[in-house]
């Protein structure tokens, strides 16, 4: 999750993100998400059936369809630059991971007390890891759209869409894909905003300032100071 995490930080400043690669953060999100919630003892069955969950499960169980909402918004998009490799692989050992230990279905893993909690706090992570992730997704499709880099399949645009222009009316009939419009892209953009936490006031000030936190991109090393510690009595 750290690395995909740094990976989505990186992303958002490359000059050619690639659509694939948003896909797969999306799909990484719907998994941690789900899995989160089976290790809470809500399997999918649950949420199917519209029981009532507590305040805590119920936000994480919105955020996990939000994180649906943003991969149905993507499904149809396309890009010039393939999905990253490294990105899609470590995907798939997140979702081994999970599967071997807070699987969607049967019984959870029987662990120590200790070891339980510990297990907890690990997906806590990576759930939180996930609202970086979608913060840094949005950025990158606010930074695609306007570069021209987002495409869809002409076939998927209405007729009143492609009306006025001859151009995407031939595109549509000869299944072409067409540089995705403004609103397209920011409707898109917008479904990001579900998949975050509500924002701790204790990290909010009255100006609005907040704590910004970035990926380390390598291990720091402790360097002694120059000078001599300051003497205490």
């Amino acid at each position: 999750m750290l690395r995909l995490r740094l990976a989505a930080w990186r992303d958002a400043s490359a000059p050619h993100p690639s659509v694939g690669t948003l896909q797969t953060y999306a799909t990484g999100g719907i998994a941690v998400h789900a899995h989160a919630l089976a290790f809470h003892g809500v399997p999918p069955g649950v949420m199917r059936s519209g029981e009532t969950l507590p305040r805590a499960l119920a936000s994480l169980a919105a955020r996990g369809r939000a994180w649906q909402g943003v991969y149905r918004g993507l499904r149809d998009w396309r890009s010039a630059e393939p999905v990253d490799p490294i990105a899609a692989q470590d995907l798939t050992v997140v979702g081994g991971l999970l599967r071997t230990f807070a699987p969607l279905s049967g019984e959870q893993p029987a662990l120590a007390a200790g070891d339980r909690r510990q297990l907890g706090q690990a997906i806590a992570a990576a759930v939180a890891m996930t609202t970086d992730i979608g913060r840094w997704n949005q950025t990158t499709i606010a930074r695609m759209g306007p570069a021209r880099q987002i495409y869809v399949r002409a076939e998927t645009l209405t007729g009143a869409q492609v009306s006025d222009s001859y151009a995407l009316a031939a595109a549509k009939l000869t299944d072409r894909c067409v540089v995705a419009t403004p609103d397209a892209v920011d409707a898109v953009a917008s479904l990001y905003d579900r998949t975050t936490r509500p924002k701790n006031s204790a990290l909010v000030g009255a100006e609005g300032l907040t704590l910004r936190a970035e990926p380390l991109r390598a291990a720091s090393t402790f360097t002694a100071p120059a000078h001599d510690p300051i003497e205490r009595t």
